[in-house]
């Protein structure tokens, strides 16, 4: 019988909770990727050109944490009209992949790259797609190199792949960790997508180093070269050019390899190769000159394995300035050789010559190609039958994949070029309040265009069951934008953002609940702040919001009814002026706000201060929330009578933290000193947020590893005890759910904000999502005034709306709905309150506190002052 009425209790206090279905904001809009390309190679057929990429729209390239680089590819026609803008993902596996390579094999394209997946190794993998853009392989490609774990920290990298007669080769080379020793390997694949050698193939393991393997597919097979190290004396710069014949069979036809360009003392590199109808042509980079800054040679070899040229050609004319490529092509009469130029000033520019068939350079000067200002590297160069075609990478706040055609005698068609590579607009930092019963979300959008990426802050409001509703409005920015937060007021929201560069302006709008704005022009709250906004709360229409200041001082000004901005007001600190102040976060709890923030003096605490709503400082001197060894960081508050801090704790050590939270009175008393533990497990967790939720509080936190964040939550009651047996999952962490935002729209329903990866066709780009949260306490809700949930039990329900008084006994005139003083700044009407002492009802002052006629639900801490009774009165 105890154990059905504990399991009874337990049920209602801690309620179900459910999660809904996810939503989404705006229809996605395209421009160029808004992320790193690296390396992109093309190939034509089938009546388009599939440019392939490494992407690192998931994140950066940092493989040994898990994250990109990835595969994507895109379709482009003859006229460069980009016919897949979100991209083709070929690979999304973990650990990164790199340096993709294509060929058309005559009924399909094979694109192949090095796969970091595998023991943290590279190997070698391929996928294939048809000409209309569908991936006809597995997921995430499949391999071509042979296992790895017998040889450990064996390497397989730099691959390049060429067709002949239905079956490609795959080229590149291998080696160790320890041993500075690379061979080269190859494998076959035919048409049909069959991997004819599963074992890859040695084509040359001569003595010293064999490297940056190119391939070009001929009448009746192939030619290898390589830089090849075999004359070198020890780790010297001498390198020279070899290569070899391999048969459709897969036969090393010249064991001992072709001799192309051997030159004592000498850098021959970068080997690149094609076939010119008649002989195989390899270009490479040269450095037998040595009063040039680096020339590029080329020289003939016939389908017998004969040299033709000697030692090589000198291709390109003398200058003075740097040079990288080559990217080589041949237009049916000619090959061009064109390269990038560069003086060291980020300014490059791509220049040209022509090759012919006989050997001959038949240009005496370079031929200026693509010479606009700009940082950029050449990639690819190809004729597509008409035309040829330059691919490079072009910085503008990335670098993006751009391409530009020219005519076979080196008139330039598309000027400065084209961004090829295109993406979805990128969503991120959502914000979300709710006032009223309908709420409002904020957000950052960024769209890529030819010249800079655009960003600017967009809204849209939410309708009582917490869903997207009425059209998207745009907040435009000048200049960069960062951190949009919102806080709601009664039937006002305020969205305040910062504006800059190396430091923020702070701005903000004044918002209805129809999502239509107030002020004609953005307010300026300030100048030259470190992070721009961070926090904001509101205390009926006027809104307090804080930021970092320079010289990491805690400031905020209040945002009055009227629109006028008070005075900066500056955040109390220590008497020593070398400590900072970081991550302020701010609520109101009907009488005074409550600024946190972390204080760091050789390790970071958590220290607040209370303001007036009309933007006095309460506590002169900072209050220590928690001064604990080691580092405690990323604190956030929420209010209800009395306000609970929560933080990231790392006293117990190993680089992981637990989350706690502490009470702090209206008055600012510290209820819990040490600091309650909301979340122990040996995990990563940060950025934990409380929200009251109706009758206790929901905590929701981030929690995964350096690379991958995803979303949790707990709840937990008014006297901090954590009441879910196991933390609820509101997105998994391989989707990056990082950050987010939560507000509660009625009691106990809340949504949920947040950026994650999307991967859903036509997307592939972080976007911003949301989730209601939907709590259902005990049903049978007993009456308010019976049980005595003051005693013992730590929960203070004696806090009314108008100050924070206690009264010992279940004061009904607690706020039983939303609070105004969480970051999402939730404020219903406040209704009508019941004098606990009376029982009487009386129509109630403003108090700001976001106060609901019901008073704080008695069903969240009844039934725990119901066991304490029945447990006195068996004392007794």
């Amino acid at each position: 019988m105890r154990a059905v009425l504990v399991m009874w209790l337990w049920a209602s206090v801690v309620g179900a909770t459910e999660l809904s279905n996810e939503f989404s904001l705006e229809s996605p809009r395209y421009g160029r990727l808004l992320a790193n390309v690296r390396a992109p190679r093309a190939a034509t057929g089938g009546g388009v050109t599939l440019l392939v990429w490494g992407d690192e729209r998931r994140g950066e390239n940092s493989a040994f944490y898990g994250t990109g680089p990835e595969i994507y590819a895109a379709r482009i026609d003859a006229e460069g009209n980009v016919l897949d803008p979100a991209g083709i993902p070929l690979c999304t596996a973990p650990y990164g992949q790199e340096a993709p390579a294509v060929t058309w094999d005559g009924k399909q394209f094979l694109v192949v790259w090095q796969d970091y997946r595998d023991n943290r190794n590279y190997a070698i993998y391929g996928a294939r797609v048809s000409p209309d853009g569908t991936v006809t392989t597995p997921p995430d490609g499949f391999r071509i190199s042979a296992p790895i774990p017998a040889i450990d920290g064996e390497w397989e990298e730099a691959p390049r792949v060429a067709s002949s007669g239905g079956v490609s080769l795959v080229v590149w080379q291998r080696g160790t960790r320890n041993i500075y020793d690379h061979d080269i390997l190859g494998a076959r694949i035919r048409d049909d997508g069959t991997v004819l050698d599963p074992t890859p193939r040695v084509l040359v393991s001569a003595s010293g180093n064999q490297a940056n393997p190119t391939v070009a597919g001929g009448p009746d097979g192939f030619l290898v070269a390589w830089g090849d190290g075999r004359h070198q004396v020890g780790e010297t710069s001498e390198w020279d050019l070899y290569a070899t014949r391999v048969a459709p069979s897969g036969d090393v036809l010249d064991a001992e390899g072709i001799p192309v360009s051997v030159v004592a003392s000498s850098f021959q590199g970068s080997p690149r190769a094609l076939f010119d109808g008649t002989n195989y042509q390899v270009v490479w980079s040269d450095g037998r000159d040595p009063s040039s800054y680096g020339d590029f040679y080329g020289g003939r070899v016939s389908l017998a394995g004969a040299p033709l040229d000697g030692t090589g050609v000198r291709i390109t004319p003398a200058s003075y300035d740097y040079k990288q490529g080559p990217a080589i092509a041949f237009d049916g009469t000619q090959t061009w050789v064109t390269w990038r130029a560069a003086t060291g000033s980020y300014d490059e520019r791509f220049y040209g010559v022509r090759f012919g068939k006989d050997g001959v350079v038949k240009d005496t000067a370079r031929v200026p190609l693509f010479t606009h200002s700009g940082q950029k590297a050449l990639h690819d160069l190809y004729f597509d039958g008409t035309r040829l075609r330059a691919v490079w990478t072009e910085y503008v706040g990335s670098f993006g994949l751009k391409s530009g055609r020219f005519e076979t005698d080196g008139t330039v068609v598309d000027g400065e070029g084209r961004y090829l590579a295109w993406g979805a607009n990128f969503q991120d930092v959502p914000s979300v309040a709710s006032s009223g019963g309908t709420g409002l979300v904020a957000w950052r959008d960024q769209l890529g265009e030819e010249a800079a990426s655009t960003a600017s802050i967009r809204i849209q409001p939410l309708n009582a069951d917490g869903q997207p509703m009425g059209g998207v409005r745009v907040l435009p920015s000048p200049t960069y934008v960062v951190s949009p937060t919102v806080s709601a007021g009664d039937g006002v929201y305020l969205v305040a953002w910062g504006e800059g560069g190396s430091s923020y302006d702070v701005k903000a709008q004044r918002v209805r609940a129809d999502g239509t704005l107030i002020d004609a022009q953005p307010l300026t709250l300030a100048t030259d702040t470190l992070t721009g906004p961070a926090s904001v709360a509101s205390a009926g229409n006027t809104f307090f919001v804080v930021w970092e200041a320079a010289g990491r001082r805690i400031t905020g000004v209040m945002v009055r009814e009227d629109g006028s901005v008070s005075s900066p007001i500056q955040l109390p600190r220590p008497a020593s002026t070398a400590q900072t102040q970081s991550q302020p976060k701010v609520a109101f709890n009907g009488t005074h706000f409550l600024v946190v923030w972390a204080n760091y003096n050789g390790d970071y605490d958590i220290h607040a201060a209370r303001v007036s709503p009309t933007g006095q400082l309460v506590d002169a001197t900072p209050r220590i929330i928690s001064a604990a060894r080691s580092t405690q960081y990323e604190p956030d508050v929420a209010a209800h009578g009395d306000f609970l801090v929560t933080w990231s704790d790392y006293r117990n050590g190993g680089g992981l933290p637990q989350i706690r939270a502490a009470r702090v009175a209206s008055d600012g008393t510290l209820k819990d000193p040490d600091g309650k533990v909301i979340i122990a497990d040996y995990s990563m967790k940060r950025f934990a947020q409380p929200m009251f939720d109706g009758s206790g509080f929901t905590v929701l936190w981030q929690q995964g590893s350096d690379a991958f964040m995803g979303l949790k939550l707990v709840r937990v009651s008014l006297d901090g005890t954590v009441l879910t047996p196991a933390p609820l999952d509101v997105w998994p962490a391989q989707d990056n759910a990082n950050p987010a935002s939560i507000s509660l729209i009625a009691p106990h329903k809340a949504v949920i904000v947040y950026q994650r990866f999307d991967s859903g066709p036509g997307l592939y780009v972080t976007r911003v999502h949301g989730r209601v949260l939907s709590i259902t306490p005990e049903e049978d809700k007993p009456d308010a005034g019976s049980g005595d949930a003051g005693l013992d039990s730590g929960v203070d329900a004696g806090t009314d709306g108008g100050g924070g008084d206690t009264d010992g006994g279940g004061d009904a005139g607690t706020d039983g709905g939303v609070d105004a003083g969480t970051d999402g700044g939730t404020r219903p009407d406040a209704g009508m309150t019941v004098d606990a002492g009376t029982g009487a009802p009386e129509e109630p002052e403003d108090s700001g506190c976001g106060c609901s006629s019901t008073g704080a639900p008695p069903w969240g801490f009844l039934p725990l002052a119901l066991l304490l009774r029945r447990r006195r009165s068996r004392t007794a």
